[in-house]
């Protein structure tokens, strides 16, 4: 595939990443494509941010928010526990995942 089209594709509004194997894009049946999009709008699935233990969070909402921290540890399928430091001492602040993002 050329870095072009590469291009071409990933600049399109849904399309997050290019599956390949061995360098060479996969194919999926079209009857495989429409029954993905089924699904996905039956369950109305959406990205999901890779958040594991060390990586650097910025709290979105709550009293907390627009401050950074640090997972600590993930504490089931969707909570999470994050050190924050604030005026030099640690704090350890359980939140949902959907109220953190990556920090750039």
């Amino acid at each position: 595939m050329l870095l072009a089209d590469r291009t071409r594709i990933l600049s399109r509004p849904g399309i997050i990443r290019i599956v390949s194997f061995n360098g060479h894009p996969a194919v999926l049946p079209e009857e495989e494509i429409e029954n993905l999009k089924a699904s996905l709008a039956i369950w109305k699935a959406t990205p999901y941010p890779f958040l594991t233990a060390g990586k650097q969070v910025r709290i979105r909402s709550g009293p907390f928010a627009g401050l950074q921290g640090r997972i600590l540890r993930r504490k089931g399928k969707v909570r999470l526990v994050v050190t924050l430091e604030l005026i030099q001492s640690a704090m350890l602040l359980e939140l949902d995942a959907a109220e953190a993002q990556l920090a750039g």
